[in-house]
């Protein structure tokens, strides 16, 4: 199979981008928000690190460092669905498994924008619809 064509491949990107560092700056803050309020410094340290570790990679656009991050998400988004659940839920906690999920659906696309840079965008092919996906 071929790959197909994304129309303003670079237009996307920058989007996807926009959206992820702003998620991104949301979720750190509401990880220190959440920490200092409680008092709990030591735990702020271990819930950011993680993902902060990895900034420097998403900072350069590797697409790896981005689907490293959606595996570290995967963490993140068990403890936000257990924190949703339990019987003194609040608004932290679907906070949390909202900004998780749009993280992790804008790390996806970025990863994947990336990736599809580096391969190089192939054109469309003359005749055909790029929306639809061709036989061979």
């Amino acid at each position: 199979m071929k790959d197909k064509h994304i129309t303003n491949l670079s237009t996307k990107l920058r989007n996807a981008k926009i959206i992820f560092w702003l998620f991104f700056g949301v979720f750190q803050t509401l990880i220190l928000y959440n920490n200092l309020v409680r008092e709990t410094y030591t735990l702020a340290l271990l819930q950011s690190l993680p993902l902060l570790v990895l900034s420097p990679g998403l900072f350069k656009g590797y697409y790896r460092s981005f689907s490293w991050f959606c595996f570290f998400l995967l963490l993140y988004f068990i403890w936000a669905v257990e924190g949703v659940f339990r019987s003194d839920a609040n608004w932290l906690n679907y906070s949390y498994l909202f900004l998780v999920c749009a993280l992790f659906v804008s790390a996806i696309l970025c990863g994947r924008y990336y990736q599809r840079i580096l391969k190089g965008n192939p054109p469309p092919a003359v005749g055909t619809d790029t929306l639809k996906v061709k036989n061979s």
